[in-house]
C-alpha cells in the first residue's frame, strides 16, 4: 500500500474520534452560581441559585444533636426550604455540583 492510503485510513478514524470527543465536550455542566440563603424563622431557611446548569441543594446546621437536614438535589432556578425537627437552626449553606 502507498503512504498515501495508509495516511488515510489512520485520519478517518482520528477525525472520528476528536469528532466525538467535542460532541461530549459541549454537554459538562457548569457549577450553580447566584447562590444564597435567608432565614426564615427560628428553624427554617431557603435557598436559591440563580445561575449555572449543575444542581444545588440547602443544608441546614440543626442544634442538640439533631442531624443536618438537607433539601433534595435542585436546578438553578428552583427554591428550597428546610428547617430542623426539633433543634434551633444554627445556620445555612448551599452544596453544590456539577
Amino acid at each position: 500500500m502507498s503512504v498515501r492510503t495508509w495516511s488515510y485510513r489512520l485520519a478517518v478514524p482520528l477525525i472520528a474520534v476528536l469528532g466525538m470527543t467535542s460532541l461530549t465536550a459541549t454537554t459538562a455542566e457548569a457549577a450553580p452560581t447566584g447562590c444564597s440563603t435567608k432565614r426564615i424563622d427560628h428553624d427554617t431557611f431557603t435557598g436559591t441559585c440563580t445561575g449555572g446548569s449543575g444542581t444545588w441543594r440547602l443544608r441546614v446546621d440543626c442544634s442538640r444533636g439533631e442531624p443536618d437536614s438537607f433539601s433534595e438535589w435542585l436546578r438553578p432556578g428552583r427554591t428550597a426550604s428546610e428547617g430542623c425537627t426539633w433543634g434551633k437552626a444554627r445556620g445555612a449553606s448551599i452544596e453544590i455540583r456539577n
